[in-house]
C-alpha cells in the first residue's frame, strides 16, 4: 500500500502512517533478504559482492542480511560424480568449450575479490541436507562459521557437500556439536525450514539465485557488481531517512499525538507474499489536523489508512 493514499469521509480518531515493507521493528533498519543455493557458483560470488558492499555502507550496524535456502535441482543424487563442466553443459545444450570458458572467467572474477574457486573440481549432487544444516546452525547461532565451512568446502575444496559424513565432518568444523548433525542427519529435523525458503521463492517468482530483495519490495537478482548492490542498499536507506522525516514532521505538531507502532499485514497481488507493514499510529485532534496530516502523507508519498476507535 505504499505510495497510495487512502481518502476518508469521516475524520476517525486515529490513523496509521506506513513507510514501507518490513518486519524491522523500527524505521532505520533496513532489511536485506537473500535466496542463495550452494551448489550455485554465482551465488558464492554474490555473497562475496555484498559482503563488500556492505562494508563500504556507512550505515552497515542498521541492515540485516536473512539468508534463505534455494535448490537449482531438488532431484539431483546426494553425490554426483559427473564433472560439473559435462553436467551443466548437457542440462542447458551448450558447447562444453563455452562452459570451460565462462567457468575460467568466474574463476578470474572470484580471485579479484579474494575467492578461491576451483571449477575443475566442483563435485554434484543435492543441497538439501547441506541447507537443512545450515538451519540447524542457525537456531544454535553459528550460523556465519557453519555456511562458511561448506561453502568453502564444495566451491574450493571439491567436497561433496550431500555425503552424510562430508556434512558431519564441515559442521563439526563450523562448530556444531557432532551428535546434534548427525541427529539431524538421520531425519528431517529443519526440512520445513528449507521448504518454507522454497515456496517462498516460488511464491514471489524467483527462478534463478542469487537473489536480493530489500526491505522486501525491491529486487535485485544475479552476482551483481559491489557497486550495484551498495547503489541499491543507499536507495533503499534514503527512502527510509524521508520515512522518518515525514514522522518527525508529523508529530512535532502539538493537534498531532504519536501513539506508537502498529502493524498490517497485507498482499499486493497474487505474486507477493504476506509482509507485516510497520505503521505509526498518530491521533489528530481535528478537522484541520487531520487535513495537514493527509495532504502531508499524499506529497511523500506515504500511505495513511483511517483507523477507528
Amino acid at each position: 500500500p505504499v505510495g497510495r493514499a487512502v481518502p476518508c469521509g469521516r475524520r476517525p480518531l486515529r490513523v496509521l502512517v506506513g513507510f514501507s515493507a518490513s518486519t524491522r521493528r523500527t524505521l532505520t533498519n533496513v532489511r536485506i533478504d537473500v535466496w542463495s543455493d550452494i551448489l550455485c557458483p554465482f551465488c558464492h560470488l554474490g555473497r562475496r559482492h555484498l559482503e563488500l558492499a556492505l562494508e563500504q555502507f556507512e550505515h552497515r550496524d542498521e541492515v540485516g542480511v536473512v539468508w534463505h535456502s534455494f535448490q537449482l535441482d531438488r532431484t539431483a543424487e546426494p553425490v554426483d560424480d559427473v564433472p560439473a563442466i559435462d553436467r551443466v553443459a548437457a542440462r542447458y545444450g551448450i558447447p562444453r568449450e563455452q562452459m570451460v570458458a565462462q567457468h575460467e572467467q568466474m574463476a578470474r572474477d572470484a580471485a579479484s575479490v579474494g575467492l578461491d574457486f576451483q571449477w575443475e573440481r566442483l563435485r554434484g549432487g543435492n543441497s538439501y541436507d547441506a541447507h537443512r544444516l545450515i538451519h540447524l546452525a542457525r537456531a544454535l547461532g553459528v550460523e556465519e562459521p557453519v555456511t562458511e565451512r561448506v561453502m568453502r568446502a564444495w566451491y574450493s575444496e571439491g567436497e561433496a557437500i550431500g555425503d552424510p559424513d562430508t556434512l558431519v565432518r564441515l559442521g563439526v568444523e563450523g562448530g556444531l556439536n557432532e551428535d546434534a548433525v548427525r541427529a539431524l542427519l538421520a531425519g528431517d529435523d529443519h526440512g520445513i525450514d528449507v521448504r518454507t525458503d522454497l515456496a517462498l521463492a516460488s511464491q514471489i517468482g524467483i527462478t534463478s539465485v542469487p537473489t536480493f530483495v530489500l526491505d522486501q519490495k525491491y529486487g535485485v537478482t544475479g552476482a551483481q557488481p559491489v557497486e550495484v548492490l551498495l547503489s541499491s542498499i543507499r536507495q533503499v536507506w534514503d527512502l527510509r531517512k524521508l520515512a522518518r522525516r515525514v514522522l518527525a514532521r508529523v508529530t512535532a505538531k502539538d493537534n498531532i499525538k504519536f501513539d506508537g507502532m502498529s502493524r498490517v499485514s497485507h498482499v499486493t497481488d497474487a505474486t507477493d507474499w504476506r509482509v507485516e507493514y510497520p505503521f505509526v499510529v498518530l491521533t489528530p485532534d481535528s478537522e484541520a489536523a487531520m487535513a495537514s496530516l493527509v495532504q502531508g502523507c499524499i506529497e511523500l508519498g506515504l500511505t495513511i489508512i483511517p483507523r477507528g476507535g
